[in-house]
Protein backbone atom coordinates (compact mmCIF):
# COMPACT_ATOMS: atom_id res chain seq x y z
CA UNK A 1 0.00 0.00 0.00
CA UNK A 2 1.13 3.47 -0.77
CA UNK A 3 2.46 5.54 1.87
CA UNK A 4 2.69 9.45 1.87
CA UNK A 5 4.26 11.61 4.66
CA UNK A 6 3.14 15.54 5.57
CA UNK A 7 5.90 16.90 2.79
CA UNK A 8 4.36 14.53 0.02
CA UNK A 9 0.54 15.35 0.49
CA UNK A 10 1.78 18.74 0.77
CA UNK A 11 2.85 18.64 -2.49
CA UNK A 12 0.43 16.96 -4.19
CA UNK A 13 -2.04 19.43 -2.61
CA UNK A 14 -0.13 22.25 -4.02
CA UNK A 15 -0.03 20.84 -7.29
CA UNK A 16 -3.65 20.30 -7.20
CA UNK A 17 -4.35 23.85 -6.33
CA UNK A 18 -2.30 24.67 -9.35
CA UNK A 19 -4.09 22.58 -11.65
CA UNK A 20 -7.59 23.09 -10.45
CA UNK A 21 -6.64 26.98 -11.19
CA UNK A 22 -5.52 25.95 -14.51
CA UNK A 23 -9.23 24.06 -15.43
CA UNK A 24 -10.76 27.39 -14.26
CA UNK A 25 -8.37 29.71 -16.36
CA UNK A 26 -7.86 27.60 -19.71
CA UNK A 27 -9.71 29.35 -22.20
CA UNK A 28 -7.47 32.88 -21.21
CA UNK A 29 -4.59 30.57 -21.88
CA UNK A 30 -5.26 28.56 -25.16
CA UNK A 31 -7.32 30.68 -26.66
CA UNK A 32 -6.92 33.85 -28.52
CA UNK A 33 -9.05 36.78 -27.64
CA UNK A 34 -7.54 39.51 -25.16
CA UNK A 35 -8.57 41.94 -23.15
CA UNK A 36 -7.53 45.75 -24.76
CA UNK A 37 -4.22 46.18 -22.57
CA UNK A 38 -3.00 43.05 -22.60
CA UNK A 39 -3.01 43.21 -26.34
CA UNK A 40 -1.44 46.55 -26.53
CA UNK A 41 1.25 45.36 -23.90
CA UNK A 42 1.72 42.01 -26.10
CA UNK A 43 2.09 44.14 -29.74
CA UNK A 44 4.94 46.41 -27.96
CA UNK A 45 6.35 43.54 -27.02
CA UNK A 46 6.18 41.31 -30.08
CA UNK A 47 7.28 45.02 -31.69
CA UNK A 48 10.72 45.09 -29.78
CA UNK A 49 11.48 41.43 -30.59
CA UNK A 50 11.34 42.37 -34.32
CA UNK A 51 14.11 44.94 -33.79
CA UNK A 52 11.75 48.30 -33.85
CA UNK A 53 12.19 51.35 -30.99
CA UNK A 54 14.23 50.37 -28.17
CA UNK A 55 14.39 49.18 -23.88
CA UNK A 56 13.77 52.71 -22.95
CA UNK A 57 11.72 54.15 -26.02
CA UNK A 58 9.38 51.44 -27.23
CA UNK A 59 7.67 50.93 -30.22
CA UNK A 60 4.39 52.56 -29.43
CA UNK A 61 0.92 50.99 -31.21
CA UNK A 62 -0.48 54.58 -31.54
CA UNK A 63 0.51 57.51 -33.39
CA UNK A 64 3.35 58.65 -31.15
CA UNK A 65 6.83 58.86 -30.85
CA UNK A 66 7.23 55.92 -28.49
CA UNK A 67 5.19 54.32 -25.76
CA UNK A 68 5.57 56.05 -22.24
CA UNK A 69 2.77 55.22 -20.95
CA UNK A 70 4.19 52.89 -18.79
CA UNK A 71 7.71 52.27 -17.49
CA UNK A 72 9.65 50.01 -20.24
CA UNK A 73 10.95 46.43 -18.22
CA UNK A 74 7.80 44.38 -18.86
CA UNK A 75 8.04 44.97 -22.63
CA UNK A 76 11.86 44.27 -22.43
CA UNK A 77 11.36 41.45 -20.60
CA UNK A 78 8.74 39.96 -22.35
CA UNK A 79 9.93 40.37 -25.82
CA UNK A 80 12.66 37.87 -24.60
CA UNK A 81 10.07 35.25 -25.01
CA UNK A 82 8.83 36.47 -28.11
CA UNK A 83 12.55 36.34 -29.64
CA UNK A 84 13.10 33.21 -28.35
CA UNK A 85 9.05 31.16 -28.98
CA UNK A 86 8.63 33.24 -32.03
CA UNK A 87 5.12 35.22 -32.71
CA UNK A 88 2.24 32.64 -31.64
CA UNK A 89 -0.76 34.61 -30.10
CA UNK A 90 0.29 31.66 -27.02
CA UNK A 91 3.75 32.90 -26.06
CA UNK A 92 2.25 35.97 -24.16
CA UNK A 93 0.50 33.53 -22.03
CA UNK A 94 3.72 30.96 -21.54
CA UNK A 95 5.46 34.06 -20.03
CA UNK A 96 2.32 34.67 -17.15
CA UNK A 97 2.49 30.53 -16.93
CA UNK A 98 6.13 31.18 -15.75
CA UNK A 99 5.53 34.28 -13.57
CA UNK A 100 2.74 32.64 -11.87
CA UNK A 101 4.76 29.54 -11.00
CA UNK A 102 7.82 32.00 -9.90
CA UNK A 103 5.69 33.52 -7.61
CA UNK A 104 4.18 30.83 -6.14
CA UNK A 105 7.52 29.08 -5.66
CA UNK A 106 8.32 32.51 -3.24
CA UNK A 107 5.10 32.44 -1.67
CA UNK A 108 5.52 28.73 -0.66
CA UNK A 109 9.25 29.51 0.32
CA UNK A 110 8.05 32.62 2.63
CA UNK A 111 5.45 30.78 4.35
CA UNK A 112 8.10 28.16 5.19
CA UNK A 113 6.75 24.99 6.75
CA UNK A 114 3.44 22.72 5.48
CA UNK A 115 0.36 24.39 4.30
CA UNK A 116 1.87 26.38 1.61
CA UNK A 117 -0.62 25.25 -0.49
CA UNK A 118 -3.81 26.72 1.29
CA UNK A 119 -1.93 30.45 0.84
CA UNK A 120 -2.13 29.88 -2.66
CA UNK A 121 -5.41 28.42 -2.74
CA UNK A 122 -6.45 31.47 -1.16
CA UNK A 123 -4.80 33.81 -3.09
CA UNK A 124 -5.60 31.93 -6.55
CA UNK A 125 -9.72 32.13 -5.74
CA UNK A 126 -9.09 35.58 -5.59
CA UNK A 127 -11.03 37.30 -9.02
CA UNK A 128 -8.63 39.44 -9.98
CA UNK A 129 -5.52 37.10 -9.86
CA UNK A 130 -7.68 35.24 -12.12
CA UNK A 131 -7.78 38.32 -14.86
CA UNK A 132 -4.27 39.47 -15.00
CA UNK A 133 -2.71 36.14 -15.49
CA UNK A 134 -5.02 35.30 -18.35
CA UNK A 135 -4.41 38.85 -19.73
CA UNK A 136 -1.60 39.96 -20.08
CA UNK A 137 -1.65 42.88 -17.21
CA UNK A 138 1.67 44.54 -16.28
CA UNK A 139 0.56 43.30 -12.17
CA UNK A 140 1.82 39.96 -13.58
CA UNK A 141 5.28 41.15 -13.10
CA UNK A 142 5.01 43.43 -10.85
CA UNK A 143 3.75 41.16 -8.43
CA UNK A 144 6.48 38.77 -8.84
CA UNK A 145 8.94 41.40 -8.01
CA UNK A 146 6.77 42.23 -4.98
CA UNK A 147 6.78 38.91 -3.20
CA UNK A 148 10.28 38.53 -4.25
CA UNK A 149 11.06 41.69 -2.38
CA UNK A 150 9.65 40.77 0.25
CA UNK A 151 10.91 37.24 0.33
CA UNK A 152 14.61 38.59 0.50
CA UNK A 153 13.61 40.60 3.40
CA UNK A 154 11.85 37.45 5.40
CA UNK A 155 15.29 36.16 4.70
CA UNK A 156 17.47 39.28 5.59
CA UNK A 157 15.93 39.26 9.13
CA UNK A 158 16.12 35.32 10.20
CA UNK A 159 20.03 35.40 8.41
CA UNK A 160 23.28 36.10 10.36
CA UNK A 161 24.45 38.11 7.13
CA UNK A 162 21.51 40.53 5.82
CA UNK A 163 23.60 42.62 3.60
CA UNK A 164 23.10 40.51 0.38
CA UNK A 165 19.23 39.76 0.91
CA UNK A 166 18.72 43.26 1.30
CA UNK A 167 20.83 44.00 -1.47
CA UNK A 168 18.25 41.78 -3.68
CA UNK A 169 15.13 43.09 -2.20
CA UNK A 170 16.11 46.22 -3.01
CA UNK A 171 16.81 45.12 -7.02
CA UNK A 172 13.30 43.54 -6.54
CA UNK A 173 11.48 46.97 -6.00
CA UNK A 174 13.83 48.74 -8.43
CA UNK A 175 12.72 45.90 -10.75
CA UNK A 176 9.21 46.51 -9.80
CA UNK A 177 8.85 50.06 -10.37
CA UNK A 178 10.42 49.95 -13.70
CA UNK A 179 7.27 47.73 -14.28
CA UNK A 180 4.36 49.68 -13.02
CA UNK A 181 5.74 52.82 -11.33
CA UNK A 182 5.75 53.68 -7.40
CA UNK A 183 3.06 51.49 -6.45
CA UNK A 184 5.82 48.52 -6.51
CA UNK A 185 7.60 50.56 -3.37
CA UNK A 186 5.14 49.35 -0.24
CA UNK A 187 7.66 46.66 -0.26
CA UNK A 188 9.91 49.19 1.80
CA UNK A 189 8.18 48.55 5.04
CA UNK A 190 8.49 44.53 4.81
CA UNK A 191 11.73 44.74 6.37
CA UNK A 192 10.23 46.77 9.71
CA UNK A 193 7.28 44.64 9.77
CA UNK A 194 8.52 41.50 10.06
CA UNK A 195 11.25 42.38 11.92
CA UNK A 196 8.11 43.29 14.22
CA UNK A 197 6.85 40.31 14.08
CA UNK A 198 10.21 38.53 15.45
CA UNK A 199 10.49 40.53 18.01
CA UNK A 200 13.68 42.42 16.72
CA UNK A 201 14.99 45.35 18.80
CA UNK A 202 14.12 49.47 17.92
CA UNK A 203 17.44 49.66 16.23
CA UNK A 204 18.02 46.57 14.28
CA UNK A 205 14.30 47.42 13.25
CA UNK A 206 15.91 51.10 12.04
CA UNK A 207 19.08 50.09 10.87
CA UNK A 208 17.84 46.92 8.09
CA UNK A 209 14.94 50.43 7.61
CA UNK A 210 17.42 52.62 6.88
CA UNK A 211 19.96 50.15 4.88
CA UNK A 212 16.76 49.07 2.76
CA UNK A 213 16.16 52.68 2.08
CA UNK A 214 19.73 53.70 0.81
CA UNK A 215 20.19 50.75 -1.79
CA UNK A 216 16.44 51.62 -3.38
CA UNK A 217 17.52 55.20 -3.37
CA UNK A 218 21.31 54.52 -4.44
CA UNK A 219 20.11 52.47 -7.54
CA UNK A 220 17.32 54.49 -8.51
CA UNK A 221 19.66 57.24 -8.86
CA UNK A 222 22.54 55.32 -10.40
CA UNK A 223 20.12 54.34 -13.03
CA UNK A 224 18.94 57.94 -13.52
CA UNK A 225 22.43 59.27 -14.50
CA UNK A 226 21.57 57.34 -17.41
CA UNK A 227 20.24 59.98 -19.93
CA UNK A 228 18.35 57.12 -22.22
CA UNK A 229 16.47 55.98 -18.88
CA UNK A 230 16.31 59.85 -17.39
CA UNK A 231 14.45 60.60 -20.14
CA UNK A 232 12.56 57.76 -20.43
CA UNK A 233 11.16 57.88 -17.20
CA UNK A 234 10.80 61.72 -16.44
CA UNK A 235 8.31 61.19 -19.90
CA UNK A 236 6.24 58.08 -18.26
CA UNK A 237 5.89 60.60 -15.00
CA UNK A 238 4.53 63.49 -17.34
CA UNK A 239 1.86 61.53 -19.16
CA UNK A 240 1.22 58.94 -17.06
CA UNK A 241 1.18 60.48 -12.70
CA UNK A 242 0.73 64.23 -13.65
CA UNK A 243 -1.66 63.32 -16.28
CA UNK A 244 -3.89 61.37 -13.77
CA UNK A 245 -3.79 63.64 -10.77
CA UNK A 246 -4.43 66.54 -13.03
CA UNK A 247 -7.52 64.93 -14.60
CA UNK A 248 -5.79 64.33 -17.74
CA UNK A 249 -6.37 60.69 -17.51
CA UNK A 250 -9.22 58.97 -18.89
CA UNK A 251 -11.44 58.06 -15.15
CA UNK A 252 -13.66 55.40 -16.30
CA UNK A 253 -13.46 54.44 -12.23
CA UNK A 254 -13.09 56.16 -8.94
CA UNK A 255 -11.83 55.55 -5.10
CA UNK A 256 -14.97 54.06 -4.77
CA UNK A 257 -14.77 51.28 -7.17
CA UNK A 258 -11.41 50.37 -5.34
CA UNK A 259 -13.08 49.55 -2.15
CA UNK A 260 -15.81 47.30 -3.87
CA UNK A 261 -12.85 45.60 -6.12
CA UNK A 262 -11.05 45.41 -2.60
CA UNK A 263 -14.22 43.48 -0.92
CA UNK A 264 -14.97 41.01 -3.96
CA UNK A 265 -11.72 40.01 -3.95
CA UNK A 266 -11.21 39.38 -0.58
CA UNK A 267 -14.95 38.98 1.23
CA UNK A 268 -14.48 34.81 0.12
CA UNK A 269 -11.26 34.07 1.31
CA UNK A 270 -11.60 36.50 4.85
CA UNK A 271 -15.36 34.84 5.69
CA UNK A 272 -13.46 31.51 5.14
CA UNK A 273 -10.87 32.39 7.36
CA UNK A 274 -13.42 33.87 10.06
CA UNK A 275 -15.73 30.74 9.86
CA UNK A 276 -12.85 28.12 10.30
CA UNK A 277 -10.99 30.60 13.13
CA UNK A 278 -14.33 30.21 15.10
CA UNK A 279 -15.14 26.58 14.81
CA UNK A 280 -11.63 25.86 15.52
CA UNK A 281 -10.87 28.23 18.42
CA UNK A 282 -7.95 29.69 16.73
CA UNK A 283 -6.73 33.60 17.38
CA UNK A 284 -5.19 35.95 14.90
CA UNK A 285 -0.95 35.73 15.73
CA UNK A 286 1.61 38.29 15.33
CA UNK A 287 2.50 36.73 11.82
CA UNK A 288 -1.00 37.53 10.57
CA UNK A 289 -0.97 40.90 11.97
CA UNK A 290 2.34 41.88 10.25
CA UNK A 291 1.32 40.28 7.01
CA UNK A 292 -1.71 41.93 7.30
CA UNK A 293 0.01 45.51 7.88
CA UNK A 294 1.88 44.49 4.84
CA UNK A 295 -0.95 44.02 2.75
CA UNK A 296 -2.69 47.43 3.45
CA UNK A 297 0.29 49.26 2.95
CA UNK A 298 -0.33 48.36 -0.55
CA UNK A 299 -3.60 48.34 -0.75
CA UNK A 300 -4.44 51.94 0.98
CA UNK A 301 -2.01 54.11 -0.88
CA UNK A 302 -4.45 53.15 -3.95
CA UNK A 303 -6.68 55.30 -2.82
CA UNK A 304 -4.89 58.67 -3.88
CA UNK A 305 -4.91 58.03 -7.36
CA UNK A 306 -8.63 59.11 -8.82
CA UNK A 307 -8.31 56.69 -11.37
CA UNK A 308 -8.72 53.00 -10.77
CA UNK A 309 -9.32 49.92 -12.43
CA UNK A 310 -10.23 46.05 -11.10
CA UNK A 311 -6.84 45.01 -12.16
CA UNK A 312 -4.80 47.25 -9.57
CA UNK A 313 -5.37 45.86 -6.67
CA UNK A 314 -3.34 42.52 -7.70
CA UNK A 315 -0.18 43.15 -6.03
CA UNK A 316 -1.46 43.59 -2.54
CA UNK A 317 -3.56 40.15 -2.85
CA UNK A 318 -0.86 37.86 -1.90
CA UNK A 319 0.22 39.51 1.09
CA UNK A 320 -3.54 39.18 2.08
CA UNK A 321 -3.52 35.60 1.82
CA UNK A 322 -0.68 35.08 3.70
CA UNK A 323 -1.95 37.37 6.39
CA UNK A 324 -5.66 34.99 6.33
CA UNK A 325 -3.81 31.45 6.18
CA UNK A 326 -1.47 32.50 9.00
CA UNK A 327 -4.31 32.44 11.42
CA UNK A 328 -5.26 29.09 10.52
CA UNK A 329 -1.48 27.96 10.37
CA UNK A 330 -1.89 24.64 12.69
CA UNK A 331 -4.97 23.48 11.84
CA UNK A 332 -4.33 23.67 7.87
CA UNK A 333 -1.21 21.63 8.65
CA UNK A 334 -2.65 18.99 11.00
CA UNK A 335 -5.69 18.43 8.60
CA UNK A 336 -3.10 17.96 5.48
CA UNK A 337 -1.21 15.47 7.04
CA UNK A 338 -4.57 13.43 8.25
CA UNK A 339 -5.47 13.09 4.32
CA UNK A 340 -5.77 9.35 2.83
CA UNK A 341 -2.92 8.28 0.23
CA UNK A 342 -5.25 8.52 -2.27
CA UNK A 343 -4.59 12.33 -2.72
CA UNK A 344 -1.89 11.21 -4.72
CA UNK A 345 -4.54 10.63 -7.45
CA UNK A 346 -5.75 14.10 -7.39
CA UNK A 347 -2.87 15.81 -10.09
CA UNK A 348 -3.32 13.24 -12.31
CA UNK A 349 -7.11 13.52 -12.68
CA UNK A 350 -6.53 16.98 -12.61
CA UNK A 351 -3.93 17.08 -15.46
CA UNK A 352 -5.68 15.16 -17.86
CA UNK A 353 -9.02 17.69 -17.06
CA UNK A 354 -6.71 20.55 -17.85
CA UNK A 355 -5.13 19.00 -21.17
CA UNK A 356 -8.42 18.26 -22.66
CA UNK A 357 -9.89 21.40 -22.14
CA UNK A 358 -6.71 23.27 -23.08
CA UNK A 359 -6.46 21.25 -26.44
CA UNK A 360 -10.23 22.04 -26.81
CA UNK A 361 -9.72 25.49 -26.53
CA UNK A 362 -6.67 26.38 -27.81
CA UNK A 363 -6.91 28.86 -30.70
CA UNK A 364 -10.80 29.54 -30.11
CA UNK A 365 -12.23 33.09 -29.17
CA UNK A 366 -14.50 33.18 -26.40
CA UNK A 367 -15.08 37.28 -27.25
CA UNK A 368 -14.00 39.94 -29.89
CA UNK A 369 -14.93 37.41 -32.69
CA UNK A 370 -15.84 39.83 -35.26
CA UNK A 371 -12.43 41.59 -34.40
CA UNK A 372 -10.55 38.53 -34.94
CA UNK A 373 -12.23 37.95 -37.69
CA UNK A 374 -11.51 41.22 -39.40
CA UNK A 375 -8.08 41.17 -38.65
CA UNK A 376 -7.50 37.65 -40.22
CA UNK A 377 -9.04 38.67 -43.41
CA UNK A 378 -7.17 42.08 -43.32
CA UNK A 379 -3.90 40.11 -43.37
CA UNK A 380 -5.19 38.87 -46.80
CA UNK A 381 -4.63 41.59 -48.56
CA UNK A 382 -1.82 43.22 -46.26
CA UNK A 383 1.58 42.14 -45.52
CA UNK A 384 2.95 42.28 -41.90
CA UNK A 385 5.18 45.32 -41.14
CA UNK A 386 2.97 47.21 -43.46
CA UNK A 387 -0.22 49.55 -42.37
CA UNK A 388 -3.44 50.84 -43.75
CA UNK A 389 -4.66 54.39 -43.18
CA UNK A 390 -8.10 55.57 -41.48
CA UNK A 391 -11.00 58.08 -41.72
CA UNK A 392 -11.77 57.94 -38.41
CA UNK A 393 -10.35 57.69 -34.49
CA UNK A 394 -8.95 54.22 -34.15
CA UNK A 395 -10.97 54.55 -30.76
CA UNK A 396 -14.00 53.61 -32.82
CA UNK A 397 -13.14 50.34 -33.89
CA UNK A 398 -10.04 50.32 -31.12
CA UNK A 399 -10.17 45.83 -30.90
CA UNK A 400 -9.44 45.87 -34.40
CA UNK A 401 -6.84 48.04 -34.29
CA UNK A 402 -5.42 46.18 -31.38
CA UNK A 403 -5.74 42.44 -33.27
CA UNK A 404 -4.33 43.65 -36.16
CA UNK A 405 -0.51 45.17 -34.39
CA UNK A 406 -0.76 41.71 -32.07
CA UNK A 407 -1.84 39.29 -34.87
CA UNK A 408 -0.35 40.62 -37.66
CA UNK A 409 1.94 43.57 -37.31
CA UNK A 410 -0.01 45.58 -39.20
CA UNK A 411 -0.37 49.21 -38.28
CA UNK A 412 -3.33 52.03 -38.39
CA UNK A 413 -2.05 55.02 -39.29
CA UNK A 414 -4.52 58.35 -39.04
CA UNK A 415 -3.71 59.02 -43.22
CA UNK A 416 -5.38 58.42 -46.43
CA UNK A 417 -2.08 57.81 -48.18
CA UNK A 418 -2.71 54.01 -48.46
CA UNK A 419 -4.20 51.47 -50.54
CA UNK A 420 -6.73 50.11 -47.73
CA UNK A 421 -8.46 52.67 -45.73
CA UNK A 422 -10.72 51.73 -42.46
CA UNK A 423 -13.87 54.08 -42.60
CA UNK A 424 -17.22 54.23 -41.65
CA UNK A 425 -18.31 55.85 -45.04
CA UNK A 426 -16.49 56.37 -48.29
CA UNK A 427 -13.43 58.65 -48.03
CA UNK A 428 -13.28 60.26 -51.18
CA UNK A 429 -13.79 59.98 -54.92
CA UNK A 430 -10.41 58.01 -54.95
CA UNK A 431 -11.86 54.77 -53.23
CA UNK A 432 -14.65 52.50 -53.80
CA UNK A 433 -15.71 49.63 -51.19
CA UNK A 434 -13.08 46.96 -50.67
CA UNK A 435 -14.65 43.45 -51.96
CA UNK A 436 -14.00 41.72 -48.45
CA UNK A 437 -16.72 42.99 -46.32
CA UNK A 438 -15.94 43.61 -42.47
CA UNK A 439 -18.11 42.97 -39.75
CA UNK A 440 -17.33 45.00 -37.29
CA UNK A 441 -16.33 48.53 -39.67
CA UNK A 442 -16.26 49.71 -43.37
CA UNK A 443 -12.99 49.28 -45.43
CA UNK A 444 -12.38 51.03 -48.89
CA UNK A 445 -9.79 50.51 -51.37
CA UNK A 446 -8.36 52.71 -54.47
CA UNK A 447 -9.94 51.28 -57.92
CA UNK A 448 -6.51 50.86 -59.15
CA UNK A 449 -5.59 48.10 -56.48
CA UNK A 450 -10.00 46.91 -57.00
CA UNK A 451 -9.08 46.46 -60.47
Amino acid sequence: MMTLNGGHKDCLLLLSVILLFACVVHQGWAGISMTPDGLIYASISLYSALGEGSFWFPYSVFDEPAFHHHPPLVFGLQSLFFRLLGTGFWVENVYQIVLLLQTIWLLTNIWGRRGGWYVIFLWLTMPTVALIYTDNFLEVTLTLFAVMSVWAQQRAVTARASGGWLLLAALAIVLGFLSKGPVALFPLVAVSVLNWRDHASISVILKQQCQLVALVLGMAGLLMLWEPARLSMSRYFEYQLLGTFKGLMPQVHGRDFLLLTAVRNLAPALLLTLGLAFWLKEKPTRESVAWLVIALSALLPMFLSPRQFVWYIAPCLPFFALAFASVLRKPVEVAAARLPAQVALLPGLLAVVFVYLAVTAFGTADNDYEEIRDADALSELIQPGESIGTCQSTDDFYRLFLYLARRHQIAVLPHLQADYIICNQSPGAAFVPARIVLESTGLYVTEQIRQ
